[in-house]
């Protein structure tokens, strides 16, 4: 009986205990990629193309990290003085060049991903399996906010636009836990830059905390990937026909 009690006593103190330290990450858009040369333009219509690349590099992304979960949420837009009306027009344009979720919650235990996005002024939240993003390992490195990061290449398929969209990240292996910004992780390091057909968002901060508290998104009423799929598919099917 002694035995089993010393033994038990010597569990508890030799036992690690994981903390749940972890990340506050900022990320803002380095490089905003407009749809097609804006030379063209009128000059009225190039001066409000001007004004939302200079918006989207004001924008700001937040992701809450540690080993077991995430969220990642789109946090405002950081500008001078108070915003007004018209600056959220330019908001909501300007973050239209990452095409990011509103939120996004990842269970890397569970590797589920619950994300809330909008579809024609609607908010919907969506709970799926990790998304296959076809990670490969290429052998290259660069420093992004004074950390040493390698590239990775990807494909993930959009389900608005109906095709496959490559992107290339850079990764973190000092930092080793597997999150990004919005769905894209899976990496071994955190994602410090993402290279997007709209934009290229990279790490602005870096803050670590002691027992970071992560919300999580309510799922209770989400859909699965194949009703918001078909969700998709339906609302294309009415623009199209009224069209």
């Amino acid at each position: 009986m002694k035995k089993n009690i010393l033994f038990f006593i010597l569990l508890i103190f030799t036992t690690p205990i994981f903390s749940q330290d972890g990340y506050k990450v900022t990320y803002y858009i380095t490089k905003p990629k407009p749809y097609g040369s804006i030379d063209n333009l009128s000059i009225q219509a190039k001066q409000l193309s001007q004004k939302i690349i200079n918006v989207a590099e004001n924008v700001r992304y937040t992701l809450f990290i540690n080993k077991k979960n995430s969220y990642f949420k789109v946090d405002g837009f950081f500008g001078v003085g108070e915003s007004t009306a018209l600056d959220d027009v330019y908001f909501n344009l300007a973050k239209d060049f990452a095409s990011f979720n509103e939120e996004v919650y990842v269970n890397y235990d569970n590797k589920q991903i619950t994300f809330a996005s909008e579809l024609v002024e609607k908010e919907f939240t969506i709970k799926t399996d990790f998304i296959n993003l076809h990670w490969q390992l290429i052998d290259e490195e660069k420093t992004i906010a004074n950390l040493n990061t390698y590239k990775a290449v990807g494909t993930y398929f959009d389900p608005i636009k109906k095709s496959e969209t490559e992107i290339i990240a850079w990764y973190a292996p000092s930092i080793p836990l597997s999150g990004g910004p919005d769905i894209f992780i899976g990496l071994p390091g955190l994602i410090a830059e993402i290279e997007l057909k709209g934009a290229i968002v990279s790490i602005k901060k870096l803050q670590e905390i002691k027992n970071i508290e992560i919300n999580k998104i309510d799922d209770s009423k989400a859909m699965n990937s194949k009703e918001y799929n078909n969700l998709i598919t339906d609302l294309t099917g009415k623009f199209i026909d009224n069209n």
